[in-house]
């Protein structure tokens, strides 16, 4: 992920659960938030493949 003038990489393989809020995604590694990702600032179509990856991978978990 890279924002700005961060950047920062984690394997889906390390991520135990995503929080779904109505505006981001919280993105968990063990019991730490590691990272957000804005739906703002995505298309449709990338907030559908993103959800559908997290749902089948069992990460996706409604706040």
């Amino acid at each position: 992920m890279r924002s700005g003038t961060e950047f920062s990489d984690i394997a889906w393989d390390g991520v135990g659960k995503v929080l779904d809020t109505p505006g981001f995604w919280i993105v968990y590694v063990g019991r730490m938030p590691a990272t957000v990702i804005p739906r703002e600032l995505m298309s449709a179509e990338d907030i559908e493949t993103l959800r559908d990856f997290m749902v089948n991978r069992g990460l996706l978990q409604t706040g």
